[in-house]
């Protein structure tokens, strides 16, 4: 993976991570959540917005880590 990756990993995880301060489970649907936190913060479309919370970050940058060393 290109070292640019890990930037893109590390974004995405400030993602997830705002979604989830403000997300709560069975009560919260996702697009209010995008459009009044994630939208202004981070500038993305919906679908993309969707395939980063259903992305497992943490075990990519594990792997991304492991080969760079």
């Amino acid at each position: 993976m290109a070292y640019n990756n890990r930037n893109k990993l590390l974004y995405w995880k400030q993602v997830q991570e705002e979604t989830q301060k403000h997300f709560i489970p069975g009560i919260t649907p996702y697009a209010p959540v995008f459009r009044q936190y994630i939208e202004p913060r981070f500038p993305m479309s919906y679908a993309t917005f969707m395939k980063i919370i259903n992305m497992n970050v943490d075990k990519l940058l594990k792997e991304q880590d492991e080969k760079s060393k």
